[in-house]
């Protein structure tokens, strides 16, 4: 697998991995700020987001919760596990509690889990019944899918990424290094 630098951007030509998230996370630590909690969220913790969802989670969004438990770049927040303590299910960055309000407010679907939420109307959601399911945006006040993204979990948040730093490519300062 090789690896380039480039401070501009590295357009996604390829689907990248949870092995290629946390490569670049960790090449990357400047852009991901630690707010809330530890680095990662343990075994445990993460099987009582299982059972507090009454779900199973897909292998790579336990291993984005393993590794990073959440994530936050240029003020946008991926949801997942915010202290590594089971019983704090209700910080703003925390997966179980965005689903379960979702749930019991605006009719969310049991296999979805709800991971990015844009200001309290749209969410970013992806199918826990499926190894590798395509993101969709959930409409708050519609309580539908308002649409089918061709991106899973982990390449939408490459392609936040790419967004945000195409729109302000020097705001790193930094080089930023992208998988190929």
């Amino acid at each position: 697998m090789g690896w380039r630098m480039n401070k501009n951007a590295a357009k996604q030509t390829r689907r990248y991995t949870i092995d290629d998230l946390i490569f670049f996370v960790d090449v990357n630590k400047f852009l991901f700020p630690r707010i809330l909690g530890e680095r990662s969220a343990s075994r445990e913790s993460i099987d009582e987001l299982e059972r507090v969802l009454r779900v199973k989670l897909p292998d790579d969004y336990r291993r984005f919760l393993s590794e990073f438990g959440y994530l936050i770049y240029n003020g946008k927040v991926f949801y997942g596990i915010c202290y590594d303590d089971p019983r704090q299910f209700d910080f703003a960055c925390n997966a179980a509690d965005l689903t379960l309000r979702l749930r019991k407010e605006s009719a969310l679907p049991r296999r979805y889990l709800a991971f990015y939420d844009a200001d309290g109307d749209k969410q970013l959601c992806f199918d826990v019944s499926k190894p590798r399911s395509n993101v969709v945006v959930w409409d708050y006040f519609g309580q539908c899918v308002d649409r089918k993204t061709d991106k899973d979990f982990v390449n939408m948040i490459f392609a936040f990424i790419e967004r945000l730093i195409d729109k302000n490519p020097d705001a790193a300062g930094k080089t930023i290094t992208w998988p190929e």
